[in-house]
């Protein structure tokens, strides 16, 4: 079976019209080296969206970015006023971490595909290990796909906690992917720690092994 296909495949019954969401950012992503799967797209826009309409307002995160395959998903959603926080090495990752590493300006180019107008304002690019991050404004959502171990993993997830809104979502990458087994540690140790979470959904992908698990911070009243 061809899993790069599945990965990015948008196709339908013969005769369907594919909606915006495919059009605008599915079909786009594609250019766009990484493993973020059409599946995940459609996960993201419903969740962030949903945000946007119930009036929750904050950074977009992510931890581990590679070539801004998933970023430039998040940039689509991005609110007037909101950031879009993204860490990984750009350009001076240690040898062997992962092959051509993007630049600065790599990764601004390719959000550019998905959003051209985004301004430089609206980017803050970490450039070095997650452990290094500090985050200083409230976060709405952060994706999670930095280092794989399971202390990297726990670490990310309760670095991007300290700063989660209520009613604020994490997204895991690569939860029960039998090559990451640590990461799927990690995420049940946090959830068993933190009763102010619950799994709001833990998805299947066309063409990914692994599942994306999203957890949500609840609120008090909850």
């Amino acid at each position: 079976m061809d899993w790069e296909s599945l990965r990015g495949d948008t196709t339908f019954c013969a005769g369907a019209e594919p909606g915006p969401l495919v059009v605008e950012v599915g079909e786009k992503i594609k250019s766009i080296p990484g493993w973020l799967t059409t599946d995940d797209c459609g996960h993201f826009a419903l969740v962030l969206r949903l945000q946007s309409a119930f009036g929750l307002r904050g950074d977009l995160v992510e931890i581990g970015t590679y070539h801004g395959r998933s970023a430039a998903v998040l940039a689509h959603f991005l609110e007037e006023g909101e950031q879009l926080v993204l860490c990984d090495w750009f350009g001076d990752a240690p040898d062997g971490l992962y092959p051509a590493p993007p630049t600065p300006a790599i990764l601004r180019r390719n959000l550019a595909v998905i959003r051209p107008s985004l301004r430089d304002d609206q980017i803050e690019l970490h450039a070095g290990a997650s452990e290094t991050l500090r985050l200083s404004r409230p976060v709405r959502f952060a994706h999670v796909d930095g280092g794989h171990s399971s202390a990297e993993t726990l670490a990310d997830l309760r670095r991007v906690d300290e700063r989660l809104l209520s009613r604020g979502v994490i997204a895991v990458d690569d939860y029960h992917h039998r090559a990451f087994p640590e990461v799927t540690v990690a995420a049940d140790r946090f959830l068993s720690e933190r009763p102010d979470y619950h799994v709001l959904a833990d998805l299947n992908r066309h063409g990914a092994v692994g599942r994306k698990l999203y957890l949500q911070k609840l609120s008090s009243s909850d």
